[in-house]
């Protein structure tokens, strides 16, 4: 149960977390950035593109709650 800790550290899950908020800036920030004014064409790659990055820093926020957690319980 300790291996368990050392993997899930609160370091681990402020990472996480600053991972996901850079993956959002990247990715969606700039993908919203095309939308506007963008033809149908477009705006469908750029809202394909801003799923994949909401889906990926979702995955982030999840281990980062995971990680909170985990040191909450030890």
């Amino acid at each position: 149960m300790r291996n368990l800790m050392n993997i899930a550290s609160p370091a681990t899950g402020i990472v996480a977390a600053l991972a996901a908020a850079g993956v959002i800036g990247s990715l969606v920030g700039s993908a919203s950035r095309r939308f506007a004014g963008a033809d149908a064409a477009t705006e469908a790659l750029v809202r394909a593109r801003m799923a994949v990055g909401e889906r990926i820093a979702a995955g982030l926020l999840v281990v980062t709650v995971f990680c909170m957690a985990v040191a909450r319980m030890f």
